[in-house]
């Protein structure tokens, strides 16, 4: 009774949030082009207006962050029905990878599958034959147990921005090293170990808490006796090993390890992905009531009550002629990180163009300008990516600018100023032959070559370690002589 009671207690602050959405179900099929046409077969739960397989979305127009879960060594994606359901019954579309379900898995392979089901359910939202269409949020969590849980670090390690969080229970060492990984980790962190685990001792999920970089908000949890396999529903493969290991016994049931591992992962999401800021202090109060072997909370921010750090107001920019001004303003900017401008030509493949500090302290009203004096010749794409302190981040809607139609034209040169070697990024509408001169401001040439530029974009490299240090010209001309571009260099 003690314990019904207790797990009663945890969960009324937790259940007042539930939406207790239906369950549906689907199987697709995700085709990964970039690894030749490599075929993952995924199981998908989702919010939906009756419980039942491949019955519609829920009713309405709310959009549902993607959260993707690898499964262990030899354990099927079954075995975690228990958390497909909470996760869908509680507002978030749950996709579960089928593949590297052999006696001889590839890790990499199957940490790449999860990366790219999570950005594939979330490309989703904008295609008009896909059943999500118009209802995924552009947030996703990945998350694994045990083999599925080292690879979920190779998945959060991989750079892919549609990752926001990670998630991992009773994780083990992959190859290549999840431990490893963990050094690249740059998200907010949940890791859940066992306290009776002896097929992958907690030292192990310690080891990769502890490489997470300190600035992410984290959170390490060892459940007193919870054994490696009640995170998956004690499949029967896994239970075995438990057998033969010598530590398949327990007093605690699996739905007790269930209902304290969901206690925590959903307001852990909840607040990360949904930024239903009341969730975190209920997953501070659930993670400091709840029985451990070993607990580690490194997460000032769980407290910091707010939607969003900030209120974006506006994000707009203009073509002046030669260059794009870019210009948004913020209110209520509140443990903000950074705002990073980025750029695009085709409005798919992004870089940062401007990373600018945001404030630590609370600032009514803030306006941002930047000018960018290397546009496309057309098109040229911005977002926002706003970095909120706990390295969580957002992206505002793209805009497209269109810049002046000009043949050739510079769309970069880094780094600038220079000590050494530096890159100009040119774009060209056809193939044709440029010449490049570097003088100084008395108007000595110190620099000339003449170069076959490529249609589209291309890179060309400029030593200028011996160039005196000071202030040049960079000159870009065309055939016959005329100056096409020009811009200020400076040699350190």
């Amino acid at each position: 009774m003690k314990i019904i009671y207790l797990l009663l207690l945890i969960f009324s602050s937790f259940l007042t949030y539930s939406q207790n959405f239906p369950v549906g179900k689907r199987t697709i099929t995700i085709i990964d082009q970039q690894r030749n046409n490599r075929a993952i077969s995924t199981d998908i739960y989702y919010p939906a207006s009756a419980t039942g397989n491949n019955t519609p979305l829920a009713n309405g127009n709310e959009k549902f962050p993607v959260v993707v879960f690898g499964h262990g060594f030899l354990i099927g994606a079954g075995s975690y029905e228990w958390l497909a359901d909470s996760l869908a019954s509680n507002g978030y579309i749950a996709a579960f990878p089928n593949t590297e379900g052999s006696i001889s898995p590839d890790h990499l392979a199957f940490g790449k599958d999860i990366s790219v089901v999570c950005s594939q359910i979330i490309l989703f939202d904008g295609d008009i034959i896909s059943p999500f269409y118009g209802r995924v949020m552009n947030k996703g969590a990945v998350g694994g147990h045990s083999m599925g849980g080292g690879a979920s670090f190779l998945a959060a390690s991989l750079g892919n921005d549609d990752i926001k969080m990670l998630f991992n229970f009773a994780a083990a060492e992959t190859t290549p090293s999840a431990i490893a990984a963990a050094l690249s980790v740059n998200v907010p962190s949940l890791v859940l170990s066992g306290s009776r685990d002896c097929i992958v001792p907690a030292q192990t999920q310690r080891q990769m808490f502890d490489n997470i970089p300190s600035e992410n908000c984290k959170a390490y949890f060892n459940i007193t006796n919870a054994l490696h396999c009640q995170f998956a529903d004690n499949d029967f493969t896994c239970a075995t090993g438990q057998v033969f290991s010598g530590c398949n016994s327990t007093p605690l049931n699996k739905t007790e390890v269930f209902q304290k591992t969901a206690s925590l992962l959903l307001p852990f999401l909840n607040f990360h992905l949904k930024r239903v800021c009341a969730q975190g202090e209920v997953f501070e109060n659930n993670f400091n009531s709840l029985s451990a072997t070993t607990k580690l909370l490194q997460c000032p921010n769980l407290r910091v009550c707010s939607p969003l750090p900030l209120q974006l107001l506006y994000f707009k920019g203009s073509y002046d002629g030669k260059v794009n001004v870019l210009k948004w303003k913020t209110t209520n900017e509140n443990y903000f990180k950074s705002f990073d401008l980025q750029k695009s030509s085709n409005g798919q493949d992004f870089e940062t163009i401007s990373s600018l500090t945001g404030n630590s302290a609370p600032v009514k009203s803030v306006e941002f300008v930047f000018t960018d004096a290397f546009p496309f010749a057309g098109s040229n794409f911005y977002r926002l990516k706003m970095v909120n302190a706990d390295n969580s981040f957002t992206y505002t809607e793209i805009i497209n600018l269109i810049s002046e139609g000009r043949k050739l034209i510079i769309s970069g040169i880094y780094p600038n100023p220079v000590k050494g070697i530096f890159q100009v990024k040119i774009n060209s509408a056809s193939q044709v032959q440029s010449n490049i001169e570097i003088v100084d401001f008395s108007g000595r040439r110190i620099f000339s070559k003449t170069y076959t530029i490529n249609e589209g974009s291309g890179k060309i490299e400029i030593d200028a370690s011996t160039f005196k240090n000071g202030v040049y010209m960079f000159l870009l001309k065309s055939p016959t002589g005329e100056i096409l571009e020009k811009y200020k260099l400076v040699k350190m």
